[in-house]
């Protein structure tokens, strides 16, 4: 008659085997004491399920410096752009779409890309928006302020459908142009704006508030 081994029994009887080294991890928690410096468990043998302390490393002495307190890791507005050009969830092919504007941007001007996007970003941006409510039998347009967000969010989708109606196959190349033409002046987006103002100043006599 053949008796089984202690090697054999993890592979036939699994749960037999897990039993034990549950056991047996209890038995080291309960019988020894850990210290702050840092121990690492080796295994003995493939065979074989008990564990063994080896050299301990003492990690007081390594001391990472923290990051400088102005250490930004991505621009805010900069993300706000890539998440909307984002699509199916592929930011890394929107964030090379973005990548190749800015290489645009720089071989065209030889200024820094990141202060152009945000300057045209903030020149598109309008300060009031308008929120549909209904009065009686009809649809009244209510003039309403904008946070920061909403703001650039607003020129944002602005400059992304403006720069889907410019020629040309390369959607990084049309966006920057699209950048350059409202620093210039000349972009769709900018006159989106002055409706939207012109709009807003019209229907001012529907607030609820009278100044």
């Amino acid at each position: 008659m053949v008796h089984l081994s202690v090697i054999a029994q993890p592979f036939i009887f699994p749960k037999v085997s897990s039993f034990i080294r549950t056991s047996k991890v209890l038995f080291l928690a309960k019988n020894f004491t850990f210290s702050p410096v840092v121990s690492s468990f080796t295994r003995v043998s493939p065979f074989h399920h008990d564990f063994r302390f080896s050299s301990s490393i003492d990690l007081s002495s390594h001391k990472v410096d923290p990051p400088p307190n102005d250490y930004i890791r991505e621009d805010p507005i900069l993300t706000h752009v890539i998440n909307m050009v984002m699509r199916d969830g592929k930011k890394a092919r929107a964030r090379r779409y973005i990548a190749d504007a800015c290489l645009e941007i720089r071989k065209q001007t030889n200024n820094d890309p990141l202060e152009i996007i945000k300057v045209a970003i903030d020149k598109t941006a309008p300060l009031v928006g308008l929120i549909s409510r209904k009065k009686g039998s009809k649809v009244i347009q209510i003039p309403k302020p904008l946070n920061e967000r909403q703001r650039n969010h607003k020129a944002i989708k602005w400059i992304l459908d403006a720069s889907d109606k410019k020629p040309g196959k390369k959607f990084s190349i049309r966006l920057a142009n699209e950048f350059l033409a409202v620093i210039n002046g000349q972009s769709l987006a900018l006159q989106k704006k002055e409706q939207l103002h012109k709009s807003a100043l019209m229907n001012r006599q529907n607030l609820p508030v009278k100044w």
